[in-house]
């Protein structure tokens, strides 16, 4: 970001708060986004494994009714 003259005008503490804290806010924003991209990856996995299980217990049981058959 561009000041128009006002970098003169304020002391120099003032500005390297300012740039600190655009920092702590887009680092803060970038581990908030992975988060949530970490938390939607273990979702579909589990998703996943929730369909691969119900899946092979269908199988199971289809194998089960046809061997006692």
């Amino acid at each position: 970001m561009r000041y128009n003259g006002c970098k003169a005008v304020l002391p120099p503490w003032i500005n390297q708060g300012y740039y600190r804290l655009q920092i702590m806010e887009t680092s803060e924003s970038i581990i908030e986004s992975n988060k949530n991209t970490n938390h939607s990856v273990i979702k579909t996995v589990f998703k996943g494994i929730k369909v691969g299980l119900s899946v092979v217990a269908v199988y199971l049981i289809l194998v089960v009714l046809i061997i006692i058959s």
